[in-house]
């Protein structure tokens, strides 16, 4: 077999074992967050708490400061876009935001108290079908967010020089799971989900399922104790 065919079947087997990767990353949390008062964020226009985004985004820069990003994409709600923009700006990359990543719109529900919405928000989550007031069914929610992930796993297999990361909402990274495995997301998702702050990443290649792996699912002080604040952020 000549040179130039032996080179072209060494790149074609490369090409099939190459491990994929999409890196999520939940953003700051916002003032609502407060572990003794908090409150439902939905679909509202809460910024992140700026001392919480100063501390965080050095430390997610770290983790990603070598991983190949190009660019960032976010949720246009505000805690993620302005998380997205200050964590861009660390990385010296660019980034941009859009409507198709926003969480669950949880209607009415947004900016009451969590210990009273939860447990409804759960009940919605078990019957995806029922559509909360002023919001939308969590299936609709769980159909998008599921057309993110293939839309951008798509891109970083096909653009490797323009790798992408996302900065999601705490439905996002809770739901992600399952949805990659083809499994019914379930109120367990919900009661497991991650503090704000938390990275993962999604990884496949040509011939293997993908999986995530949770990259730093707590955020920790520099003293290496959990951040408290951190609390779920959905």
């Amino acid at each position: 077999m000549d040179t130039v065919g032996s080179a072209g079947i060494i790149a074609f087997r490369n090409d099939q074992v190459m491990e994929r990767t999409l890196y999520l990353i939940r953003h700051a949390p916002t003032r609502l967050n407060d572990p003794e008062h908090e409150r439902s964020r939905g679909w509202g226009m809460f910024p992140p708490d700026p001392e919480k985004l100063k501390e965080l985004v050095p430390r997610i820069a770290s983790v990603l400061g070598n991983q190949g990003i190009s660019r960032l994409v976010a949720s246009d709600l505000p805690r993620a876009a302005i998380t997205a923009r200050e964590l861009a700006e660390k990385l010296g990359i660019p980034h941009e935001v859009t409507r198709q990543l926003r969480t669950w719109n949880t209607g009415s529900m947004t900016g009451k108290p969590e210990r009273e919405v939860g447990p409804q928000k759960k009940k919605y989550i078990e019957h995806p079908d029922l559509k909360p007031p002023d919001g939308e069914p969590f299936e609709r929610f769980e159909r998008r967010w599921a057309a993110a992930l293939r839309q951008f796993m798509k891109h970083n297999e096909t653009y490797p020089d323009d790798q992408v990361a996302l900065v999601i909402h705490g439905n996002m990274d809770m739901s992600a799971p399952a949805i990659v495995q083809g499994e019914k997301v379930t109120a367990h998702h919900y009661d497991k989900m991650r503090p704000a702050g938390s990275i993962s990443v999604l990884r496949w290649t040509r011939h293997t399922e993908p999986h995530i792996d949770a990259i730093d699912g707590e955020m920790r002080s520099d003293d290496g104790s959990r951040n408290s604040d951190s609390q779920k952020d959905r």
